[in-house]
């Protein structure tokens, strides 16, 4: 780790010995460390990749036709299914959960995750009150009334068709999918993003004018995390939108042994390079 960082990350790296002591299991234990003041603490260390050309998308919604935002939809399926799609960190270096309420029982992808949840669970009130006064008082006071006692009860194993076990499978997730993170800009040469009307690998050059920014917020969850402020901020609602993201989309949100195929195909893939271990 670069000195730099290690002066002001002392204690707060899970993984200081490791090639990657700045994953996201360790920005998740900096995130949860409610030790010291916030205003008093250095944020999680971030880089930008690339700058992304565009307007925001909340600005200028109102100017695009219903094609424009159906080829919008089928873009941002196509990204979302690549960033659902990309590996997870390899299970041996998982840190154990510090969570006693995480059981045997529950699925091996998910113990990290409900110990984070369990963890944020016990510190809703006090997430809720740095809100600034957004949230009334009252209402902070009943929170936990709305969360489950365990949130591995949130992880539901069905049986499908053929009798199999199926569960939502984690993936990465980016958490902030609103209009205000997306950046959309007409190419000069196509004059409207209405030009093409295909979802196919070959017309993704001409809407790459479509952006997702601000990973910030990324994390590990159920993928429905993504879809669900997707369509209600992004779609409003919008069936038609939502049935266009999900024709792109076109991976399951419930995994069996059925489809295992489909996550386990992309790890000699071109998407497993975009990933970092955690």
């Amino acid at each position: 780790m670069p000195d730099v960082l290690a002066k002001y990350y002392p204690l707060e790296l899970s993984y200081a010995n490791s090639c990657f002591p700045l994953g996201l299991w360790s920005k998740q234990q900096f995130g949860m460390d409610g030790s010291a003041e916030s205003s008093n603490r250095p944020i999680w260390p971030y880089m930008v990749t690339r700058k992304c050309k565009g307007d925001i998308f909340a600005h200028v919604r109102d100017t695009l036709s219903k094609a424009d935002l159906l080829n919008l939809a089928s873009s941002l399926g196509v990204q979302m299914r690549n960033i659902h799609l990309l590996p997870l960190p390899h299970g041996e270096s998982l840190p154990e959960p510090e969570d006693n309420n995480v059981k045997d029982s529950d699925p091996p992808e998910w113990k990290q995750v409900i110990s984070t949840l369990n963890r944020r669970k016990n510190n809703i009130k006090k997430h809720l009150a740095n809100w600034g006064g957004t949230v009334p008082t009252v209402l902070i006071e009943k929170a936990e009334e709305y969360l489950p006692p365990d949130m591995s009860s949130l992880i539901k194993l069905v049986k499908d068709d053929d009798g199999d076990s199926v569960y939502t499978f984690p993936s990465w997730i980016h958490s902030d999918i609103m209009d205000d993170n997306i950046l959309t800009q007409r190419a000069p040469e196509m004059g409207s993003l209405t030009d093409t009307k295909s979802t196919g690998d070959g017309d993704l050059e001409k809407l790459n004018e479509i952006h997702i920014i601000d990973f910030s917020d990324l994390s590990i969850g159920d993928p429905l995390c993504d879809l669900i402020p997707l369509h209600l901020d992004v779609f409003r609602g919008d069936i038609d939108l939502l049935r266009e993201y999900l024709r792109s989309y076109q991976l399951p949100f419930l995994r069996g042994k059925s489809n295992n195929d489909i996550y386990k195909s992309v790890q000699s893939s071109k998407f497993s390079t975009a990933a970092y271990r955690a």
